[in-house]
């Protein structure tokens, strides 16, 4: 089965997904690390967002591996650049807004698709659940997903829990609510109107407000949606 999740920062999705690999060993891909990945790697290398030319470059040579641990008796997956885990750094404050001006380059897009699809495909074969997170999963990456869902949640709640994830990670780096609401503002227009994988909410996805829920409740919900297509 595949199953994918969309909907804008905050509302839980990578949370979830997590879960959902650690307690039902359904295999997680974070299509979103991947651009923070490459997000990365021009930052470390002193590329602009807005060299096209020069971030291609670097993509030609640049391998994105997803790579599952052990980690306190539990089954994590670790981002790969290049042979060096950057797990943590790529949740940096500094890389999300690269990372969403990035994606909007139709040719990284065209790159990461074909390499979430191929990777997904690969888990399927192999008899393997399989779940993506993002943006455009369920109208590009995967619009014939088993499982289609879209999550959302009130703006404030998302940047509280978004602060709350990098105090927890020790990278807030002194920002406060305010300023973690107005990059979400601009993270949600900036994806809402990108020519190619723009966020999206379609009539055949489930939607799921988490504004006022629980994570176990809304995983719960999900999981009743996974039963009832098995049953199908």
């Amino acid at each position: 089965m595949i199953i994918g999740i969309d909907g804008p920062a905050g509302t839980g999705k990578t949370t979830i997904a997590k879960l959902f690999e650690e307690k039902y060993n359904i295999k997680y891909i974070n299509t979103g690390a991947m651009y923070r990945a490459l997000a990365y790697k021009c930052l470390q290398n002193g590329i602009e967002k807005d060299n096209e030319e020069k971030i291609l470059e670097v993509l030609k040579d640049t391998k994105i591996e997803y790579v599952k641990k052990s980690v306190d008796g539990k089954i994590l997956t670790s981002i790969i650049l290049d042979g060096k885990d950057i797990t943590e750094e790529i949740h940096r404050v500094d890389i999300a807004p690269i990372a969403s001006d990035i994606s909007k380059i139709v040719k990284v897009r065209e790159y990461m698709v074909d390499l979430q699809r191929k990777i997904a495909n690969e888990y399927v074969k192999s008899g393997e659940d399989v779940l993506l997170e993002g943006r455009d999963i369920c109208t590009v990456v995967f619009p014939d997903a088993d499982l289609k869902i879209y999550l959302d949640a009130d703006t404030k709640i998302r940047a509280e829990r978004r602060l709350e994830e990098l105090k927890q990670r020790g990278i807030s780096q002194g920002l406060n609510l305010e300023q973690i609401i107005e990059s979400i503002e601009k993270r949600d227009e900036t994806d809402k109107n990108k020519t190619v994988g723009a966020l999206k909410r379609t009539e055949n996805q489930k939607y799921i407000d988490t504004t006022n829920r629980n994570i176990d409740d809304v995983i719960t919900e999900i999981l009743e949606e996974v039963e009832r297509i098995r049953k199908c």
